[in-house]
């Protein structure tokens, strides 16, 4: 950002599956189960393992602890945080 600080941006597809794991996906499920979400299993399919270890990451992480990992990991200098 104009303060040099470290400020990731999520990618927007992260953005849209997130939205669907937590407010579409359980209202929908909610609707059908008369308000219960018990054993409630939803299956994502990737397409190469590279996704799957980046879905992983993001879906036990977040997007900003993901997104902090990933700078942490390619060696990045960050002075500050946002």
């Amino acid at each position: 950002n104009s303060k040099f600080e470290f400020d990731p941006e999520p990618s927007p597809k992260w953005k849209c599956l997130c939205d669907l794991l937590i407010d579409e996906i359980p209202e929908e499920v909610k609707k059908a189960r008369n308000g219960s979400l018990n054993n409630t299993k939803i299956l994502i399919l990737c397409n190469d393992n590279k996704s799957c270890s980046q879905l992983n990451h993001l879906l036990t992480m977040g997007e900003n602890k993901y997104l902090f990992y990933t700078a942490l990991r390619r060696d990045l200098t960050i002075n500050s945080v946002a």
